[in-house]
């Protein structure tokens, strides 16, 4: 009898420990994701890319990395590119109300390179700052695999002129001409920008 119980105990014992790496694995799998979107416009051909890996620290909270990549040109000949850099930290709150559920908080520091130029002006600003942004995560099913990350969020920017000309034109009355003047320096300015959140991704 007591060898029975003694297997029975075993087995037991077995099965928690094969449920609980089962779990483990089960939430392993859950602790990453990717997310992305891409965006073309033909007018001014507007280009957009971002791309993020998150990793979970804990069941309502993740570290996060975005690159984001913006082009765009027009036919007067002006251009600019810009690249950023987005460390940031998301905190997701539950509720016992469907729609407050995944609503998350998201600080995050942020590093932008522009490149913009035209006919009269040519820019190269290394911009930082810190920012912070609120949005909702949409689950596409009771899996929650496939989601989309939808917010908005304000940023607080130092902007560093790396490189900066202007041609200024101004009227001579002794020639009756427009004389230009190139202005090759700027100072440093600080700046609110907006920030945008439309991510689709996918939870491993």
């Amino acid at each position: 009898m007591k060898k029975l119980i003694y297997f029975i105990l075993l087995i037991s014992f077995c099965n928690c420990l094969c449920a609980q790496d089962t779990t483990k694995t089960k939430e392993k799998r859950k602790n990453n994701a990717i997310k992305g979107i891409i965006a073309v416009v033909p007018i001014n051909s507007l280009g957009f890319l971002s791309l993020g890996y998150e990793r979970y620290i804990t069941s309502n909270s993740s570290l996060n990395l975005t690159l984001n990549g913006f082009s765009f040109g027009s036919g007067e000949g002006t251009t600019g590119q810009s690249l950023s850099i987005i460390p940031s930290y998301f905190y997701y709150f539950s509720s016992k109300y469907k729609f407050l559920n995944n609503i998350w908080l998201n600080p995050y520091l942020i590093y932008t390179h522009n490149n913009s130029g035209g006919d009269y002006k040519t820019i190269r600003t290394n911009n930082y700052g810190l920012g912070l942004s609120t949005g909702k995560r949409m689950y596409f099913s009771h899996k929650k695999r496939l989601f989309f990350d939808l917010g908005f969020g304000m940023s607080y920017i130092k902007i560093n002129y790396k490189y900066y000309e202007e041609w200024v034109s101004s009227w001579n009355p002794s020639t009756m001409k427009y004389e230009y003047t190139a202005i090759t320096s700027h100072s440093s300015t600080y700046s609110w920008y907006p920030r945008f959140i439309f991510l689709l991704g996918y939870k491993f």
